[in-house]
């Protein structure tokens, strides 16, 4: 029985401006772009030091680097608002997301952060990067519950397969649409 529904930030929740930033960066250097978003989603380089390094490997400015990253983070309102409608008294609600030191206080208050969700997991604040079966169970912990017990949205398709390999349910995300219609069958069952 599913007790717990967990979101990712991005791509879910929020548009990412990851993809802005590979457009832009030349192929054969979008491996060190990774392994950049990388080390700030684990919190081993601060926001600041994200924009330089990104800003080099692209040949632009760091204020242009700053501007697509604000600009590119769009809310997904219809989820925010199914979120909001989610019986809590039957459900754990939590975010687990692959996200940078500054990004989540860009995107959430404080306050919607508490009233949307029971729990979160951010990858800086912990070290580890989804699809780390670690995370997932961490997630799981937090929520006070079993990874059987949850479901993972996600729209990494081998962040769906790491939350499955723990035990974990996932819906790989297209549209809100047919996340909200698979979540419901899988909440209903």
């Amino acid at each position: 029985m599913i007790t717990a529904v967990i979101f990712d930030c991005f791509g879910v929740l929020y548009r990412s401006s990851a993809d802005e930033l590979y457009n832009r960066c030349v192929p054969e250097r979008r491996n060190e772009l990774h392994n950049v978003r990388l080390q700030r989603d684990r919190g081993y380089i601060h926001y600041e030091e994200y924009l330089v390094a990104t800003a080099k490997l692209l040949e632009i400015s760091t204020d242009q680097v700053r501007q697509i990253t604000e600009s590119s983070h769009v809310r997904n309102e219809q989820l925010f608002e199914y979120i909001r409608t989610i019986d809590r008294s039957r459900l754990r609600v939590g975010m687990l997301s692959n996200i940078g030191d500054t990004t989540v206080n860009q995107l959430f208050t404080n306050e919607e952060l508490t009233e949307l969700f029971d729990a979160t997991v951010l990858s800086y604040k912990v070290g580890m990067v989804k699809p780390d079966p670690a995370i997932y169970r961490l997630m799981a912990e937090r929520l006070g519950t079993n990874e059987d017990s949850c479901v993972m949205i996600d729209d990494g398709e081998n962040n769906c397969i790491g939350a499955k390999h723990v035990g974990m349910e996932a819906i790989h995300f297209t549209t809100n649409e047919e996340v909200i219609q698979k979540l419901e069958e899988l909440i209903s069952a």
